[in-house]
């Protein structure tokens, strides 16, 4: 039938229509998503024996998220054991460690490759993706030697955190002075020439005089236990 032939087009282009719409919510959706994700996602992905010195040795290697664990067998008082640490950030912010814990008392460790509180980037990228090799070093202390033990089950906590932005107004030049610090950690910066007087906002709110040091005749600022965007103003 002729007549019905418009009625069927027409039907077909509301059939479509309405699957375009839902095509394009679904794709919103997606979007919003992307948007939206966490995005501080940064995990140990491997461990491993790098070297011994004088008869250590390491019996098992262990790691989860933000943890290393290891059994440390260290004889002698010059006895270590370096273990190769992988790391890789999933994530599209900038991470950092802020420190290494739980590490027994008459211990030590010593890092290379990484520096900690520095940003942990391979080749000048620091997020989506990359894998962050360091090595960590387990010795005894100063007078940490005990012959009577030395077996150690070791479980190291990583704490990774964000970064914090710096900005600087009412200076006149601002290159070279810090412009992020590490969640919990501490800003320092010496300004090129004397400055009077500043104000700091941590978050939006100005911080008391007493939570930072300032001193005008040094240039020097110190703001310690960063935990959110500051703002620096010359006065």
């Amino acid at each position: 039938n002729v007549r019905t032939i418009p009625i069927i087009a027409t039907f077909f282009v509301i059939l479509l229509s309405i699957g375009y719409s839902a095509f394009g919510t679904n794709l919103n959706i997606t979007g919003i998503t992307a948007e939206v994700r966490i995005e501080a996602d940064i995990r140990v992905t491997g461990i491993a024996v790098e070297s011994y010195t004088n008869d250590a040795v390491s019996t098992y290697e262990d790691y989860n998220v933000s943890n290393i664990s290891m059994g440390a067998n260290l004889p002698n008082s010059n006895s270590s054991i370096t273990y190769k640490i992988s790391v890789t950030n999933f994530g599209n912010a900038e991470m950092g460690i802020l420190a290494i814990n739980n590490l027994p008392s008459n211990l030590e460790y010593e890092l290379s490759g990484y520096t900690l509180q520095d940003k942990i980037c391979v080749s000048n990228q620091c997020s989506l993706g990359i894998v962050k090799e360091f090595y960590i070093t387990i010795k005894y202390a100063d007078n940490g030697y005990d012959s009577s033990n030395t077996v150690y089950p070791l479980s190291l906590d990583i704490d990774f955190r964000p970064f914090h932005t710096v900005t600087y107004e009412g200076f006149t030049s601002t290159s070279g002075y810090p412009n992020d610090v590490i969640d919990g950690g501490t800003l320092e910066t010496t300004f090129y020439g004397y400055v009077p007087n500043i104000e700091v906002k941590m978050g939006g709110s100005t911080l008391a005089r007493n939570l930072y040091t300032f001193n005008p005749d040094t240039y020097y600022l110190m703001v310690p236990n960063v935990t959110d965007n500051l703002t620096v103003t010359y006065k």
